[in-house]
């Protein structure tokens, strides 16, 4: 899984939204094929589907994708097993939000500011090693940009 996972995050990195999907399908096959925790490879789907919501004109199928991705983030802080990676992904949120802010309705726009402020508390809760505090860091202030923009 983890070989599909490289070429994934490769793909993602230079924003081909479609090729890094299929290697994290292969990743996903791979994983449950080999009784394989697929929480590396849920982190970059959650990525995939938060870069996609910055490529679509379409508020409402961006919110969506908003919403799944917001899901596995959620689950992984909530769990507070994996460290780092879920609060690196929830940093993309401001994108989403930025892109988005005027075409949201104002329960989406709600559900938004909800999802920041509920990863922020989790942040708070965060037990990273020193190196990686960091990471948290900078995505409790790409957070808080997000609230100051749904304002």
């Amino acid at each position: 899984p983890l070989y599909w996972l490289q070429y994934a995050i490769a793909k993602l990195f230079t924003r081909d939204i479609t090729t890094a999907k299929i290697y994290l399908e292969n990743a996903y096959g791979c994983a449950k094929k080999a009784n394989f925790a697929p929480f590396q490879i849920d982190n970059q789907y959650a990525r995939l589907l938060l870069e996609s919501t910055t490529s679509t004109g379409n508020t409402n199928v961006a919110f969506e994708a908003f919403c799944e991705a917001h899901k596995i983030v959620l689950d992984q802080v909530m769990q507070a097993t994996h460290l780092h990676y879920p609060f690196r992904v929830a940093m993309s949120y401001y994108e989403f939000a930025k892109m988005h802010q005027h075409a949201l309705t104002s329960d989406q726009s709600g559900f938004v500011r909800a999802a920041a402020e509920g990863i922020k508390s989790r942040a708070k809760l965060a037990k990273v090693p020193l190196d990686k505090q960091h990471w948290i860091t900078s995505c409790e202030k790409r957070l808080d940009r997000l609230l100051a923009v749904l304002m």
